[in-house]
């Protein structure tokens, strides 16, 4: 019997209870067609969406979590999926060069990286692009009063949907959201990268930096998220408890 995988999960916690069925017509969750059948050799539900029991059961347990993930967990119970999805970027990836050094970004990541991955099709940037990323990246390095943030906590709206790091100061007075994915892509490229953020103001971009013999070297740029109040709030409240505490 197969096992279940990450794409059967989410349709599950999907799943309409009070109707007891997964609505396999809804082409945006159903992203592979063989979810289906798995989820049936499991004894989830029939072909048709319709849950068993045990189904129920599960659907009832993911549900739950979802509800959890989406006020917050600490960074430390993040469990992550094996779906890289910095592919799925917020638009094409281009590359062009800094003081002979291979870049990457796509308007909201920059990043040293002369070997990005295949899946993310990574194209030559025009002139205009090749004039902008310089200017970005001066007017980001040319801030002063930075502080190092640390992952603190994980959000998640939907399962297998956006995921948001939020990162602070060890005093708590410095918050910024951040894309998961592209953490993930940095931590993978900078195993050892710092992460600093403009005192007392989440809007600014996040600086990537990795320690040299001569000092800290800027590698990346990490644009902050802008999140809704009732998305930000629970985070905040957590936080601030933790700060008390």
């Amino acid at each position: 019997m197969a096992e279940l995988q990450f794409d059967d999960y989410v349709l599950l916690s999907h799943a309409n209870l009070e109707a007891k069925k997964i609505d396999y017509s809804n082409r945006v969750l159903t992203v592979d067609p063989e979810s289906i059948i798995r989820i049936a050799n499991a004894g989830m539900a029939d072909e048709r969406g319709n849950l068993t029991d045990k189904g129920i059961a599960a659907a009832e347990k993911l549900q739950d979590r979802v509800k959890l993930l989406r006020r917050g967990v600490p960074f430390t119970q993040r469990k992550k999926s094996n779906h890289f999805k910095v592919s799925e970027s917020a638009g094409p990836w281009l590359y062009g060069t800094l003081k002979k050094r291979q870049y990457i970004s796509d308007g909201r990541m920059f990043l040293f990286d002369p070997r990005p991955y295949s899946s993310m099709d990574v194209q030559q940037g025009g002139p205009e692009f090749r004039m902008a990323i310089p200017r970005m990246v001066s007017s980001v390095l040319a801030k002063k009063n930075l502080v190092r943030v640390e992952p603190v906590m994980w959000q998640v709206q939907t399962l297998g949907g956006l995921e948001i790091i939020w990162m602070a100061d060890t005093e708590k007075t410095t918050i910024v959201p951040v894309q998961a994915m592209y953490f993930d892509y940095v931590k993978k490229k900078y195993p050892q990268s710092n992460f600093y953020a403009q005192e007392g103001d989440p809007s600014e971009p996040v600086q990537v930096k990795v320690e040299r013999k001569t000092g800290e070297f800027v590698v990346g740029v990490i644009a902050t998220m802008e999140v809704k109040d009732k998305v930000a709030q629970p985070i905040l409240e957590q936080l601030e408890k933790a700060n008390g505490e």
